[in-house]
């Protein structure tokens, strides 16, 4: 990644987030290394996901991939409501057709509607992650 990239990337989140960030000179790992200088954040989770991106974003191979599960439960977290975690997990078993024809290679709505049975294998799935120890409302 270009130095001047950085520059201008830092820049647009300065002024979008109203935190100072400076671009050292120094070198660490082959890319520069980018330093913190919060003046205005709404709150210590604000700072801990700005600092956590630009840390990402200054040594990507620090950054975690997370599997299917992980990602699944973090956007069900994330919804309030029970009727809306109702309809996202119900959007996630039965897709449209033109996701469901992408996704199973069909041609026709009719091949595509032959695989839904298929996603029907989900519902154990996700059953026993409301069951886990793990799921939080």
């Amino acid at each position: 990644m270009k130095i001047s990239f950085l520059r201008r990337l830092l820049r647009a989140l300065r002024f979008r987030r109203n935190i100072s960030l400076w671009l050292s000179d120094r070198a660490v790992h082959g890319c520069a290394s980018l330093v913190i200088n919060p003046v205005t954040v709404a709150s210590a989770a604000a700072e801990a996901t700005v600092t956590g991106f630009m840390t990402r974003l200054a040594h990507p191979w620090t950054a975690r991939s997370l599997s299917q599960r992980e990602m699944f439960l973090r956007n069900l977290r994330a919804l309030r409501s029970r009727r809306k975690k109702l309809i996202f997990i119900l959007g996630d078993i039965f897709p449209s057709v033109g996701f469901m024809k992408k996704r199973y290679g069909c041609r026709t709505w009719l091949t595509a509607f032959l695989f839904y049975p298929h996603r029907l294998g989900k519902i154990p799935w996700i059953l026993g992650l409301l069951k886990s120890n793990n799921y939080d409302n």
